[in-house]
């Protein structure tokens, strides 16, 4: 009792060829050119410097709460 699900299921399933299944194959992206990289390298570090400033920032205040608490 194989409910209709033979080898018929499979390639109906997959449209491949005798059943087996096929993935068409999708370009891939172009890759960045070096001044592309570049540019996305300094708003990276950017970034990062904002945000290792806000950590320093978020420490000081951290450190006078804990002086004022004494």
């Amino acid at each position: 009792m194989g409910l209709g699900r033979g080898r018929g299921f499979w390639r109906s399933r997959f449209d491949g060829f005798w059943g087996y299944p096929y993935f068409p194959l999708t370009p891939s992206p172009p890759q960045p050119g070096r001044e592309d990289e570049a540019a996305w390298l300094a708003d990276q570090a950017k970034i990062l410097e904002q945000q290792l400033l806000q950590v320093q920032e978020r420490l000081t205040e951290l450190k006078k709460e804990k002086e004022a608490d004494k």
